[in-house]
């Protein structure tokens, strides 16, 4: 993921500044962590304890100890493969407190 040329687009595009808060995978857990469904073949279903940390104790902590704009409209997820599909479960799932999200597949 691209996250340094990424930001360099959207500020291109007009925003000046960003936050970005990187998370470290649980490596072995990490199909479990993001997946918010149980596959019968490779595991998963942890994404919404996951999800539920990064609203209910990541963000606060965040808009709590750092100048934020705490709005929704101000608030973008992101992620790549795996990450990507938990961010975008987390989106719409949180949707009163994500308004983006930024997506990464290869």
């Amino acid at each position: 993921m691209d996250v340094d040329g990424s930001m360099q687009n959207i500020i291109s595009n007009g925003h000046t500044s960003a936050i970005v808060v990187a998370i470290a995978n649980g490596e072995i857990d990490r199909i479990d962590e993001y997946s918010a469904w149980n596959n019968p073949t490779y595991g998963g279903g942890d994404g919404d304890k996951y999800a539920q940390f990064l609203v209910n104790t990541l963000k606060p902590y965040i808009d709590a100890n750092y100048r934020t704009l705490s709005d929704r409209m101000f608030t973008a997820i992101g992620g790549s493969s795996l990450g990507g599909l938990i961010a975008y479960y987390t989106a719409l799932e949180f949707d009163t407190v994500f308004s983006k999200a930024l997506i990464f597949f290869a």
